[in-house]
């Protein structure tokens, strides 16, 4: 992740790295641009809002959380697509190998020096689930006309709601199956994301605290320095 002044003019790079020969089966992740912007204008960002200074939890995990964070506010910005945070928030929680299937790994959370970045993180992260919530609520309609429509007394009205919906009613029930394994999909999307966002609440929670017992520290030596001058 380059966000070194000296890679300001250079690229934002995600890859992966091992101290030994790497058996990842990612390479990247390449989300389009909605419109032209530079590198210099991600960097800008990062440190204009607080997003450079990330705290890792211990282990150094939290990387993944920070990647979909600052995917997330390239997406509110117009950089890149709608929905591309999501996205990549349902591929990230695994382990790739070119030698095995793909294993569960829950994404954890880490946090911002700035208390205020932090709940800024948490707020998007909070959106994040919103969005995928107004996904699942429509797939769920879709399936309940979709339901509906086996009684052809209900087919032609069902046909205007599914068309309101932007989908064709045409095929529908081929596309079924597949509706079906996205729908679970999301809400199990949803629960890891509502988890993470608990676990969140504590670090920034914790952080705080330990901010707070740093100033407290801080100040009591200044006082204890003071005493000593006189």
């Amino acid at each position: 992740m380059k966000t070194d002044p000296e890679y300001v003019d250079g690229i934002y790079e995600i890859a992966p790295r091992t101290y030994h020969e790497s058996t990842s089966e990612i390479t990247h992740f390449d989300f389009p641009a909605q419109r032209h912007f530079t590198p210099r204008e991600v960097d800008s960002m990062l440190r204009t809002e607080g997003f450079d200074r990330y705290n890792f939890t211990d282990g150094g995990i939290g990387c993944r959380y920070w990647n979909i964070i600052i995917l997330h506010r390239l997406e509110l910005l117009g950089f890149i697509a709608q929905e591309s945070a999501l996205h990549l928030h349902s591929d990230l929680p695994y382990m790739y190998s070119t030698l095995r299937e793909r294993v569960s790994w829950p994404i954890k959370q880490g946090t911002w020096d700035d208390p205020g970045t932090s709940q800024r993180a948490l707020r998007m992260w909070d959106i994040l689930s919103e969005k995928l919530t107004e996904k699942i609520d429509r797939e769920e309609r879709i399936a309940r006309l979709f339901e509906l429509a086996r009684h052809p007394t209900n087919r032609a009205k069902v046909a205007q709601y599914l068309q309101a919906l932007d989908v064709d009613p045409v095929g529908l029930a081929d596309q079924m199956p597949q509706r079906r394994r996205l729908h679970a999909q999301w809400v199990s999307q949803r629960s890891a994301l509502e988890v993470s966002a608990e676990q969140g609440e504590e670090l920034a929670r914790k952080r705080a605290s330990t901010s707070d017992d740093e100033e407290d520290e801080d100040e009591e030596q200044e006082l204890n320095e003071e005493r000593g001058d006189e």
